[in-house]
C-alpha cells in the first residue's frame, strides 16, 4: 500500500528435474468444510497438477494427505467424524461341572473356570482348575453373566456352544484417506489416466507439518518410480 509505482526486480528461481521421490506440498488444496468435495479455490492448483502431468507424460504420482494430529476417543463428538467398528467374539461351550454343590460353565478354549472379582465388572480368565479351592475374595459366576456385564450380546445359540459378540467403536478425525481419494477422483474426471495416480491417507505420520491456523490438513504430491 506504500508503493508509489510498480517495481521490476530480477528473481532467480532454481528448478529441479522431475525424478522419483521428489515431493511438492500442495498447500493451496482446500475442501468444502473438510469433507470430500474439492473447494473451488483449489481449481488453479488442480490445473497446475494437470499441466505438470501433461508436460511429463507417463509420470506416476502419489497424492498423500496428512493431518496435523489424529485424535481418537470412545465417545462421539462433533470433531470426530470417522468411526472404526471392531467386533470381538467369545465362544463358550455348554459344559458344566460341580464342586461343593455349585455348578459352573467351562471356557471352551481352555476348560478353565471363569470368575470375576466381587463388585467389579472386569472378567478375569484364570488357570484355576475345577478342583482348586476358590479364594475368599472371589466369587464364581456364570461366564455368560460375566460377558453380559461387559456388554456382550448373544450372536448365535447352538446345542453345545454359545457365541457372544461385542462391537467396540473408536471415533477419530483421520479424514486423510477421503481427502486423497477426492483429489484423485478430481484429476481422473479431468482426464488424467487412473493408472498414473495413487491416493493415500497418512494421518499424522508426517515429516514436516504444513498445517496452518485455518487448515489442519494438507496434501503432498510425490513423484513415483
Amino acid at each position: 500500500t506504500t508503493m508509489a509505482k510498480g517495481q521490476k526486480k530480477p528473481l532467480d528461481v532454481a528448478l529441479s528435474t522431475v525424478s522419483a521421490g521428489a515431493e511438492i506440498p500442495l498447500t493451496t488444496i482446500r475442501y468444502d468444510h473438510e469433507q470430500e468435495a474439492i473447494a473451488s479455490v483449489s481449481d488453479i492448483e488442480v490445473k497446475r497438477i494437470i499441466g505438470f502431468l501433461k508436460k511429463n507424460q507417463g509420470t506416476r504420482i502419489e497424492l498423500g494427505a496428512y493431518i496435523n494430529e489424529v485424535v481418537t476417543d470412545s465417545i462421539p463428538i462433533d470433531t470426530l467424524t470417522e468411526v472404526i467398528m471392531d467386533t470381538v467374539f467369545v465362544e463358550l461351550q455348554n459344559k458344566a461341572f460341580s464342586k461343593s454343590g455349585t455348578t459352573f460353565l467351562a471356557d471352551s478354549l481352555s476348560s478353565d473356570a471363569v470368575f470375576v472379582e466381587e463388585n467389579k465388572a472386569d472378567t478375569i480368565f484364570s488357570d484355576l482348575s475345577p478342583s482348586a479351592t476358590p479364594q475368599d475374595s472371589l466369587s464364581y459366576l456364570n461366564p455368560a453373566d460375566s460377558l453380559m456385564a461387559m456388554g456382550y450380546q448373544l450372536f448365535e445359540e447352538q446345542d453345545s456352544v454359545n457365541i457372544y459378540f461385542k462391537i467396540n467403536y473408536t471415533y477419530h478425525n483421520d479424514i486423510t484417506p477421503k481427502l486423497a481419494a477426492a483429489l484423485q477422483e478430481k484429476l481422473i474426471a479431468a482426464g488424467v489416466p487412473e493408472n498414473l495416480i495413487e491416493a493415500k491417507g497418512y494421518g499424522d505420520a508426517w515429516d514436516e507439518n504444513h498445517a496452518t491456523p485455518g487448515c489442519n490438513y494438507w496434501v503432498v504430491l510425490k513423484v513415483l518410480p
